[in-house]
C-alpha cells in the first residue's frame, strides 16, 4: 500500500500485475496492456482517481468487492477476446464506480460480476456491451444502463442477469438476454429504439425484505444491521430503511409505487415451568400475492414482536406448588405490525399479528394471544386465540389442555396445541408454511408441553420449529424447555420438573420454560417490466416461465407471428398489457389472473400443444 498523494499508476506490460495493498493514490490508473488484477477493496486508489483500459487490456476483479467508486472506462475484448473486465475467482466480485464504454466491450471470466453504479457509452458514439463467447457467469447491473448515453446493444451470458435499473440501447442488435433474468427493482423499462429484445430464459422478481427485529434485516439474501437513526438506501432503487431503537420500529419507504405480498408473524410465547405448557405461537397474517398496494415515498411503520421469555423458578414464597405466582408463567410474545400506523388496530392499510400467549406454569393457565399457551399441569386451563378483527384475519389456535402432571402444547397457526394424555405431554400445534422468501418454510408453531413425572414422553414443538418440552427421567433430573427456532414466531417448550435452575420447593426444583422466538415481517414486492421495442420484435422463449412480473409490451412489429410470447406467465403476475399496433402471439400455458389489456394492435392466441394444465393462453379468472 502507498501513502496519500497524486501518484498515477500505468501498466504497459503483457503480463499480470496484482494490486493487493490498501491504496490511496489519487492520480488515476491506466492499463495499456496485460492484466491488472485487484486484491483489495481499495486497490485502485482514491475514488477521485479514474481507471482506464485501452483495447486489449484486462481488469480482473479477482473476487473483490470494490468499495471505492473510481470511474472506469473500458475498451475492447481483452486478451484473446476473453473480456476487458473479468472475474477469475469463484467468489463474486463488485465494481462500485460508474462505467463508460470507450469502444465495443466484452465481459468475461468465470465468476459473477456486479456493476454497482451506472453503465453508459461515451458521449459521442453508442457502443456494445457483450459477454464473451461461451460465458456463463452471473451479471448484476444495480444501476441504470444507457441512461446517460445509450449503448448500441447488450448481450448477456447464459448465466443469470440481474437488473436493478432501466436499459436503453439504440443499435440494430438490440438487447439479447441469453439466460434467466431477475428484476430487483419494482419498475424496470427496456428500450431499444426500434430494434429487437429477446429473452432465452426465465424472468422473475427478487425484491424480498425480511425484518428480524433489533435493527437487523435481510434484503435479497444479504443480512445487515442498521444503526439507530441512520437511514439505509436499499440496493436497486428500492427505497430506504430506518431503525429507531427507542421505539423498536423500522420505517420502510419504497421509492416507487408497486404491489406486494406481505407476511406478518407475532412473537411466540415462552413456555411455562414445572410440567409447564408450551408457549403459543404468534399470530400469522399473510396477504395474497400482489394484494397489498405500496405507495411510493410513503413511510410504512414496521414492528417485529419479541419472543416471550420462558418462566424461570418459583415466584412466591411457600412450602408447596400452590405458592407459585400467577405471573410466573411464560411471558407472552410481542405484537408485530406492518402499515401506515402501528399505533392502532388492524385496518386495510395496517396488518397486525398478535404475540403468542405464554405457556402455563404448574397450577396456572396458559395465556391468550395470537395462539394460546398450553395449560400448565395440575388443574389449569389452556389459553385461547384472540382475533384481531381485521378482514382476512390472522391464523391462530388455542393451546392444549393439561393432564395430571403433564403440560399441554402451545397453539400453532396451523392447528391447536395437543392436549396432554396420561402418558405424554401435549405437542405444540403445527405452524403454517409460506414460500414468501423464495424458500418454503414454517412459521408460528406452538411449543411442546413439559412433564412433571419421570418416564413420560415430552411434547414436541410444532412443525419442528416450536421448542420441545422439558422432561424428568429416572434419576430425577429434568431438562429445560427448548427455545423456539429464531424469527419464526413460535412458542418455547414447557419446562420439566427437577433441574438445577429455579427455587427449591419441598425438595424439588422447577425446570425453566424455553423462550419463544421473535416474529418476522416479510415484504415481497412484485415488479412491472415495460418493454419499448418500437418496430423491433419482442420474443420470450418457449418452455420458460415469467413469475411475479406484470408485463407492458409496446411494439409495432407484425411480421409472421409478430411478437412471440411463448413463455408461461405464472399465477403471481398482475397481468399483461400490449400497445404499439403490432401483432402479439400468446402461446404459453398461462395462469396469470390480472387480466389482459389491448390498447392497440392485435393479440393472437395460439393452441397449447399437449398441455394437461389448468391454465390457458389468456390466463385464468
Amino acid at each position: 500500500s502507498n501513502g496519500t498523494g497524486t501518484l498515477a499508476l500505468t501498466q504497459n506490460t503483457t503480463g499480470t500485475t496484482t494490486l493487493s495493498g490498501n491504496n490511496t493514490y489519487s492520480g488515476g490508473t491506466t492499463v495499456l496492456a496485460g492484466t491488472l488484477k485487484v486484491g483489495n477493496a481499495t486497490a485502485l486508489g482514491a475514488s477521485s482517481g479514474a481507471v482506464s483500459l485501452t483495447s486489449g487490456a484486462v481488469l480482473d476483479l479477482n473476487g473483490t468487492t470494490m468499495t471505492n467508486t473510481n470511474a472506469l472506462t473500458l475498451n475492447g475484448a481483452g486478451v484473446s477476446n476473453a473480456g476487458a473486465i473479468i472475474n477469475s475467482s469463484a467468489t463474486p466480485a463488485t465494481y462500485a464506480g460508474a462505467v463508460t464504454l470507450g469502444s465495443n466491450t466484452t465481459i468475461g471470466g468465470t465468476g459473477a460480476i456486479t456493476f454497482g453504479s451506472t453503465v453508459d457509452s461515451s458521449s459521442t458514439v453508442a457502443y456494445s456491451l457483450a459477454s464473451a463467447t461461451g460465458a456463463s457467469n452471473a451479471l448484476t447491473f444495480n444501476g441504470v444502463v444507457g441512461g446517460n448515453q445509450p449503448l448500441s446493444s447488450l448481450s448477456t451470458s447464459t448465466g443469470v442477469t440481474t437488473l436493478g435499473g432501466n436499459v436503453t440501447t439504440t443499435g440494430a442488435a438490440g438487447q439479447v438476454y441469453n439466460g434467466n433474468v431477475v428484476l430487483i427493482n419494482p419498475n424496470i423499462a427496456l428500450s431499444s429504439s426500434g430494434y429487437p429484445i429477446s429473452f432465452a430464459g426465465n424472468i422473475s422478481t427478487q425484491i424480498i425484505l425480511q425484518l428480524l427485529g433489533s435493527g437487523s434485516y435481510i434484503f435479497n439474501g444479504t443480512t445487515s444491521t442498521l444503526t439507530s437513526g441512520v437511514s439505509q438506501t436499499l440496493v436497486g432503487g428500492n427505497g430506504s430503511l430506518l431503525w429507531t431503537a427507542s421505539s423498536s420500529t423500522y420505517t420502510y419507504t419504497p421509492a416507487t409505487s408497486s404491489t406486494a405480498q406481505i407476511l406478518v408473524v407475532g412473537g411466540g410465547g415462552g413456555g411455562g415451568l414445572d410440567g409447564g405448557g408450551g408457549g403459543g405461537a404468534g399470530g400469522f397474517v399473510q396477504t395474497a400475492s400482489n394484494a397489498f398496494s405500496l405507495s411510493g415515498s410513503t413511510a410504512y411503520s414496521v414492528v417485529v414482536g419479541a419472543g416471550g421469555s420462558g418462566a424461570t423458578g418459583y415466584g412466591a414464597a411457600g412450602g408447596n406448588w400452590l405458592g407459585i405466582a400467577a405471573n410466573n408463567t411464560g411471558a407472552s410474545g410481542g405484537n408485530s405490525c406492518f402499515g401506515t400506523s402501528c399505533s392502532g388496530s388492524a385496518s386495510a392499510t395496517t396488518l397486525v399479528a398478535l404475540g403468542g400467549g405464554g405457556g402455563g406454569t404448574k397450577g396456572y393457565s396458559g395465556a391468550n394471544g395470537g395462539s394460546g399457551g398450553g395449560a400448565g399441569n395440575a388443574g389449569s386451563s389452556a389459553g385461547s386465540a384472540i382475533s384481531t378483527g381485521a378482514s382476512g384475519g390472522q391464523l391462530g389456535n388455542s393451546g392444549g389442555a393439561q393432564n395430571s402432571g403433564y403440560g399441554g402444547g402451545g397453539g400453532g397457526s396451523g392447528a391447536a396445541g395437543v392436549s396432554a394424555t396420561s402418558t405424554a405431554a401435549g405437542n405444540g400445534g403445527a405452524g403454517t408454511s409460506s414460500s414468501i422468501t423464495g424458500t418454503s418454510q414454517f412459521y408460528a408453531a406452538g411449543g411442546g408441553g413439559g412433564t412433571w413425572a419421570a418416564n413420560v414422553a415430552i411434547g414436541s414443538g410444532g412443525s419442528s420449529i416450536g421448542g420441545n418440552g422439558g422432561s424428568t427421567n429416572t434419576t430425577n433430573i429434568a431438562t429445560i424447555g427448548a427455545n423456539a427456532a429464531a424469527n419464526t414466531g413460535s412458542g418455547g417448550g414447557g419446562g420439566g420438573n427437577t433441574v438445577g435452575q429455579g427455587t427449591q420447593v419441598n425438595g424439588e426444583q422447577a425446570g425453566s420454560g424455553g423462550n419463544g422466538s421473535a416474529g418476522i415481517v416479510v415484504v415481497n414486492v412484485s415488479a412491472s417490466l415495460t418493454i419499448n421495442a418500437g418496430a423491433g420484435q419482442i420474443t420470450f422463449a418457449s418452455g420458460k416461465t415469467i413469475s411475479n412480473v406484470s408485463l407492458a409490451l409496446n411494439s409495432s412489429y407484425s411480421t409472421n407471428n409478430g411478437n412471440t410470447i411463448a413463455s408461461s406467465i405464472g399465477a403471481t403476475n398482475n397481468g399483461i398489457s400490449i400497445a404499439g399496433g403490432g401483432l402479439f402471439t400468446l402461446s404459453g400455458n398461462n395462469t396469470y389472473s390480472g387480466g389482459t389489456t389491448i390498447s392497440s394492435g392485435t393479440l393472437a392466441v395460439a393452441t397449447i400443444s399437449g398441455s394437461s394444465g389448468t391454465g390457458s393462453n389468456l390466463g385464468v379468472g
